[in-house]
């Protein structure tokens, strides 16, 4: 699988991982603030674990990001870490919705590559209505992995069991979002 995966930096398809607010602020404030943006966010939502807040951006450039991390999405209240993909999987983190859902962020002691291609194997059969999405990103780790289902127990079974048993997976660091119709913040942009 590795060789069919390549690299693809621009369109700029970008995460951030939210892990403060201003004082006084709301992580739904910030996040609905930042989904207001209607052309760049396509998902936002709120997480448990080491971040508060994820969103997932798209930007035609390297260059658009870098202006919106300065103007709007730092006037939303996002002043956090952001990461981009270098090497997508085939469905890219966070595109679909089951309403339990975990972000993984993975770091590797092979090439991350290598281990995103052990991982696409491995989650082969993890289809409709469940969701696999990840990527080679850019930032403190290596991959990012959305892992969706109907249950919590289902999908943290799966990074329990087969995504921390890939080979090549040194670490990995999760946060789990409840994504119900009335708090779900997501929508296919126009590329």
């Amino acid at each position: 699988m590795a060789e069919e995966l390549q690299v693809q930096v621009e369109p700029v398809d970008a995460y951030v991982f939210i892990d403060h607010v201003d004082p006084g602020a709301n992580i739904r404030h910030v996040l609905d603030d930042l989904f207001a943006q209607e052309e760049t966010v396509r998902f936002a939502a709120q997480t448990v674990g080491s971040f508060i807040g994820f969103a997932a951006v798209h930007t035609s450039t390297i260059d658009d990001l870098h202006r919106l991390m300065a103007g709007d999405y730092w006037s939303a209240g996002v002043h956090c870490k952001w990461s981009t993909i270098v090497i997508p999987g085939p469905l890219h983190p966070k595109i679909g919705s089951p309403p339990a859902c975990a972000l993984v962020r993975i770091g590797t002691n092979d090439k991350p590559v290598n281990v995103l291609s052990r991982l696409i194997d491995g989650f082969q059969e993890w289809v409709e209505p469940r969701h696999f999405g990840s990527a080679v990103v850019t930032g403190e780790y290596d991959i990012l992995v959305s892992i969706g289902s109907d249950s919590f127990e289902e999908v943290a079974t799966a990074i329990l069991g087969p995504l921390r048993d890939t080979e090549g997976v040194a670490s990995t660091d999760t946060a789990f979002m409840a994504l119900s119709e009335k708090n779900k913040r997501e929508r296919v942009l126009k590329t």
